[in-house]
């Protein structure tokens, strides 16, 4: 029974290893649906949000990446937050052809496709993440 559960962890582990791999922000794009959405289109991320709260921790370190850090928000919004809160704003899009997301108090942008955070608001959001999961 020991082996056999050693197995299963080592496999979730694992698991857990591939879908962080395989997340990147340009998975998230917004849509209408009778008002402006924010989908993710993700199955690596479908499944780190069925697993919960246990994956938090080995999300942190990625909060801060470029490239994968506002779909790891998403994710952990999705896994501790109850109610989602997302604003967007097309104030911009005429003149700089980007749409402004504020997701559960993290503000990005989409420009030609590509969701942009800067690495200031990465981090801060980095360390509020880290509050919540370590409270």
């Amino acid at each position: 029974m020991t082996i056999t559960f050693s197995f299963a962890v080592n496999a979730q582990t694992d698991n857990i290893d591939k879908f962080i791999e395989e997340l990147n922000n340009n998975q998230l794009y917004g849509t209408c649906n009778y008002v402006w959405v924010l989908k993710m289109d993700s199955s690596s991320a479908d499944s780190l949000v069925n697993i919960g709260k246990s994956v938090s921790n080995r999300l942190i370190p990625f909060l801060d990446s470029s490239d994968k850090g506002i779909i790891i928000h998403c994710v952990l919004s999705r896994i501790w937050i109850k109610e989602i809160s997302i604003t967007t704003s097309f104030e911009n899009f005429e003149e700089k052809e980007i749409v402004e997301y504020n997701y559960n108090r993290l503000p990005f942008y989409e420009k030609d496709g590509i969701m942009i955070a800067d690495e200031k608001t990465l981090s801060d959001n980095k360390k509020k993440w880290i509050e919540i999961i370590n409270k």
